[in-house]
């Protein structure tokens, strides 16, 4: 038996090494790539993705997992290798049933898909990405068609997520939930308070500056360089690269200071819960994050419990306000404090206040079941987003770029 699990881990060695340089690939893509080399990425993490998903799905491993599997084998494993066997045999049974060919036809896909989003966000121009989506859409309805084919489409994509999960247990909390905010939000917005707030963050915050006070918040977050980047791009996210190797990103904007700010807070603390997994499992299945519920329960907790706290700012204040003395020269840490929680509705997700960002999280939801379940097309999501905005938060998009 030990022998098995030496295999099983020296395989597992193999596909995380191939795992942590796609993932290379890709933050390099997002960040500082060349236009010019689309193709030949999407060729490039394809390539990898296919040997992977190859070399995952061959028989040597299946039969050894299917081997400690049996009862009379499992019993004698210590807890966590039972845990670690389990997950193995049930990721290994979804993976088996997806041809090779549909895996590298998908990845193709996602590089493709992810420079015509771009380009389709820089030119608010939604048609430029729905031919793209359309296929994505397709081919993961497919791809869930291959690994069951009696269950809906989206409980099938989503365990591989938040694993046990169903839409069925998500529709009987996310209306409530809904409901219970928009009422909440109601409520705010007649107050007088409400309705005399201004948002005094509008002058100009240089870039520089705000690349300088980012690089000091990493560090006050305890995220070292000795194994973090920090990386600029259109769509801040995390990755990691390896086990002392994670990569964050964030975007500047002039008059927006405080994005940077919160979402290089939010990226790091997706950072710092995977630089915290056990040693111990490294090669193994259980080096990841069981969920993205929990994964995104870390980054929020940065970021909004942390930095936008009245204890933060009595100690940060000073040296922010030294770094932008000219557009903070008539506000206070008190005004300030106030001014980075106001409740507003806001058309972005990541610009979200603590009241309304599960608005947001709730309408992709419901948009995203509804593709998948095939009740709506890809043509109708700006008409169908730009409804729900209206209905949930009572703001409708200018364009496409601030909208779907």
């Amino acid at each position: 038996m030990e022998e098995t699990l030496k295999y099983i881990t020296s395989i597992g060695k193999e596909l995380t090494l191939i795992e942590e340089a796609i993932n290379m690939l890709y933050w390099d893509q997002q960040t500082i790539m060349p236009k010019q080399a689309v193709e030949e990425r999407g060729e490039q993490i394809a390539y990898l993705t296919v040997t992977s998903h190859r070399k995952y799905t061959a028989k040597g491993l299946i039969d050894r997992v299917n081997f400690l599997a049996r009862e009379q084998n499992f019993k004698k494993l210590s807890k966590v290798n039972q845990v670690r066997i389990k997950k193995l045999r049930k990721s290994l049974r979804k993976a088996r049933k997806i041809p090779p060919e549909h895996v590298e036809e998908f990845s193709r896909l996602v590089s493709k898909s992810l420079h015509a989003w771009k380009e389709a966000k820089a030119k608010k121009d939604f048609t430029i990405f729905a031919p793209f989506l359309e296929k994505v859409v397709d081919m993961k309805i497919k791809e869930a068609r291959y690994i069951d084919p009696k269950k809906n489409a989206y409980d099938v994509l989503l365990d591989s997520y938040e694993e046990g999960m169903t839409a069925k247990k998500i529709d009987k909390v996310f209306p409530k939930l809904r409901n219970g905010l928009i009422k909440i939000l109601e409520d705010i917005e007649k107050t007088k308070q409400y309705k005399q707030q201004k948002n005094r963050l509008t002058k100009e915050f240089p870039i520089e500056d705000q690349r300088i006070v980012v690089e000091e918040l990493r560090r006050l977050l305890f995220l070292s360089p000795e194994y973090s980047v920090v990386g600029e791009t259109v769509h801040p996210f995390m990755l990691k690269v390896s086990e002392h190797d994670v990569r964050i990103s964030t975007t500047f904007k002039k008059n927006e200071p405080f994005f940077s700010f919160s979402s290089t807070a939010h990226e790091a603390g997706h950072a710092l819960y995977e630089l915290g997994f056990d040693p111990a499992l490294k090669y193994t299945i259980l080096h990841a994050s069981p969920s993205l519920g929990m994964h995104e329960s870390q980054s929020r907790f940065w970021e909004n419990q942390i930095v936008k706290s009245k204890e933060f700012w009595d100690f940060f204040y000073p040296n922010y306000k030294k770094h932008f003395k000219k557009a903070l020269k008539e506000i206070t840490k008190k005004e300030f404090y106030k001014q980075i929680n106001q409740v507003k509705p806001t058309l972005i997700r990541t610009e979200a206040d603590e009241v309304t960002y599960c608005l947001h999280v709730i309408i992709r939801y419901e948009l995203e079941k509804a593709l998948l379940e095939e009740k709506i097309k890809v043509k109708d999501l700006p008409i169908e987003w730009n409804k729900k905005y209206k209905e949930y938060l009572g703001i409708v998009p200018k364009n496409h770029s601030e909208g779907v």
